[in-house]
This record gives C-alpha cells, sequence and structure tokens, in this order.
C-alpha cells in the first residue's frame, strides 16, 4: 500500500515538474534523487544492502549532476543568439 502511494506521488510529481523545468531537467533530477538514495541506503546498509560509506566522489557526482540542471535551467531562461 506504501509503494502504492510513492507511485502516485511520483506521477503527479513528474506530471507537475515537467512541463515547467523541461523533461530533461526532471529525468536528470529523478536521476539525482535515485542516486541519493542509494548512497544513503548503503551508507545505512538498508534492504539488507552491504553497507558503504558515502565518499567525497559520491558527493561530488551527485553536485555535478545538480550543477548540471541548474546550468540547463539558466540556458534555458537566458537564450542567447548563436549566429552572430
Amino acid at each position: 500500500m506504501l509503494a502504492g502511494f510513492g507511485i502516485a506521488f511520483y506521477i503527479i510529481s513528474i506530471t507537475y515538474v515537467a512541463p515547467r523545468f523541461g523533461v530533461g531537467n526532471a529525468v536528470m533530477l529523478v536521476v539525482a534523487a535515485q542516486i541519493a538514495s542509494s548512497a544513503v541506503i548503503d551508507q545505512f546498509g538498508l534492504f539488507g544492502a552491504p553497507q558503504k560509506p558515502i565518499d567525497a566522489l559520491r558527493v561530488i557526482g551527485l553536485a555535478i549532476m545538480v550543477v548540471g540542471v541548474v546550468i540547463a535551467q539558466y540556458a534555458a531562461a537566458h537564450p542567447h543568439n548563436a549566429a552572430h
């Protein structure tokens, strides 16, 4: 039952976010959230997963994804003329 609510929340959220941020950015945020969730699961060994601490490389990778979304959002909001 909880999984059903989670799926419903995801569908409603992505339906709301995608038109506002762009489909590519919405998908990138979903992937970033999945990576962050997997890092937390690994950190605490949840669901029987082997416990692996979050290291700097994982944090940097997630930060790069978030920065990529911010840059894409900025570029979409401030288009420039490529043909000068």
